[in-house]
């Protein structure tokens, strides 16, 4: 069930991007399945894989119980479905991050494709109001398709793709993922997208170094020679 679930938000990514890969540019794709509870989580890119390019997704749990819930639902009464891996992070977040990689595009502007497995819960849930919509720290998302992928008694479980077109990132790519107000999130699954080129973040040269060394010793001297 679990790799069905990796197949289809990876193919939700795929189909995302193919306007944009028409016109052949650069897709780092990363597919988290929470198969552990590992936080954060790692993972590399399924493609366009960067130099030394890692994604991380980081889980803050809100105020409940435990937050990572391995088949705690299989046997529910409440019958919440088959996920195998999930968070039930509540009122907490989800922040996924590209590490060492910086946007490489000569204005600097990325689109993003991001995919969510979530649950969506229905009436008559309200201690567990889980919201079919979610929030982010990237203003300007576009909620491009979603759809159900499991249906319960209580809900479903449903594939949510975003988008952000022509994003302005100065640094590192990072992306937060949190549920609505008075709401909660209960996440199986999601990968993200970045379509545009990467680069790695510039290691200061040995000139470099050598050059903040001098400086720094220059002050040091500058000091001693007031303090006298």
């Amino acid at each position: 069930m679990k790799t069905k679930h990796v197949a289809l938000l990876a193919a939700a990514a795929s189909c995302s991007a193919i306007t944009a890969l028409a016109a052949d540019p650069a897709t780092t794709t990363m597919v988290w399945d929470f198969s552990t509870p590992d936080n954060p989580a790692v993972v590399q890119p399924e493609s366009q894989n960067p130099f030394n390019l890692e994604g991380r997704a980081t889980m803050v749990q809100g105020t409940g119980s435990e937050p990572y819930s391995p088949g705690v639902f299989l046997n529910d009464s409440a019958n919440y479905g088959t996920a195998t891996g999930l968070w039930d992070l509540l009122s907490g977040s989800a922040t996924v991050e590209l590490v060492d990689q910086v946007p490489g595009t000569q204005n600097g502007l990325l689109d993003y494709t991001l995919v969510l497995r979530h649950f969506v819960s229905q009436a008559p849930l309200p201690n567990f109001p889980f919201s079919a919509t979610v929030s982010f720290s990237l203003p300007g998302a576009v909620l491009v398709s979603q759809s159900v992928q499991q249906a319960t008694s209580i809900g479903s479980w449903v594939l949510s793709t975003y988008s952000w077109q022509q994003v302005q990132v100065p640094g590192l790519v990072s992306l937060t993922v949190s549920s609505e107000p008075n709401r909660n999130l209960l996440l199986d699954s999601l990968s993200f997208s970045v379509i545009g080129d990467l680069a790695p973040i510039p290691e200061p040269s040995v000139a470099q170094l050598g050059a903040l060394g001098a400086l720094m010793l220059g002050f040091s001297v500058r000091r001693r020679r007031t303090a006298v």
